[in-house]
């Protein structure tokens, strides 16, 4: 028997079986994709058991940006520099245990897709708040010999997070003229030992990790008579099963009538009653740092 198709049902046949190929092609390009014109990796990672991952490659860039997304969609990023075309970046997979993507791209706002895979972490814990991130990098050298100078080993939680709040409110000045930098690494601002609330959280938290304390940065609203109103950072810090809070920042000292930062240590924000802390803190939400 001749079976004979009419020519418009053979046309459309073709056209989607075009558009199929081509849509399936597309799809497994973006998918998975370990190159694009400036930048190529050389060893992509799919699986990892100990919650972090070190990607190399080449690029033709000064620095190779990550954005990192975690099982239930969050959101962090790394970067790596490059050094005679060659960069080594390693990524923490904090949150858990899951499937994470991965993008790179050549700065930090905009991620096109053309660099996509991911990797999947089977390590058990939760990290988000112990492992270092891009900012709080717990792991750098300075953080660790400042951690060392401070001689924490062998303390207290409680005696760890003192140490580091005071070591911090007698040595890190606060500066308006960094208030609108971005988001900074704590390893720039322990060498500049300035910055603003942001600077003072990310530092903390570099420290207290670095220390063996699980501690977060939190993003929120501070009102306290004729000193502040607005928005600020700040840190808590698990002790003892509870998480604490701890404002560096605001124990640090004051600026006076001509916008000058003026020292004067105070303990009033060094894990104060949660009852007390509310008055002037409101929590908006967790930075994934």
């Amino acid at each position: 028997m001749r079976i004979i198709k009419s020519r418009p049902v053979f046309i459309l046949f073709v056209i989607l079986l075009i558009l199929a190929c081509c849509t399936t092609s597309a799809q497994a390009e973006y998918d998975i994709s370990y190159r694009n014109s400036c930048i190529r990796i050389s060893t992509p990672v799919g699986n990892t058991q100990n919650g972090a991952a070190e990607v190399t490659g080449k690029a033709a860039i000064s620095e190779v940006w990550f954005c990192v997304r975690g099982p239930n969609d969050e959101l962090t990023k790394y970067k790596a520099d490059v050094v005679n075309g060659i960069f080594k970046a390693k990524l923490y997979l904090r949150f858990g245990p899951g499937e994470y993507t991965v993008w790179a791209g050549d700065n930090s706002y905009r991620f096109d897709g053309s660099i996509r895979f991911e990797i999947h972490n089977y390590g058990s814990s939760d990290n988000r708040y112990i492992a270092p991130s891009m900012y709080a990098d717990s792991e750098h050298q300075q953080i660790i010999e400042q951690a060392q100078e401070l001689e924490l080993t062998g303390l207290s939680d409680r005696e760890k997070i003192e140490m580091i709040h005071n070591w911090m409110a007698l040595n890190i000045a606060y500066d308006w003229n960094c208030v609108n930098r971005p988001w900074l690494p704590a390893s720039q601002i322990i060498n500049e030992k300035k910055g603003v609330c942001k600077d003072y959280a990310v530092l903390f938290a570099a420290l207290a990790r670095a220390s063996g304390l699980p501690c977060r940065i939190v993003i929120g609203e501070v009102n306290i008579s004729d000193r502040i109103i607005g928005m600020h950072a700040w840190n808590e810090v698990l002790m003892e099963g509870e998480w604490v809070p701890v404002d560096v920042c605001l124990d640090a000292g004051y600026i006076n009538t001509q916008c000058q930062f003026v020292f004067e240590y105070s303990s009033e924000y060094l894990l104060p009653a949660p009852v007390h802390f509310a008055l002037t803190h409101q929590a908006t939400s967790i930075s994934p740092y």
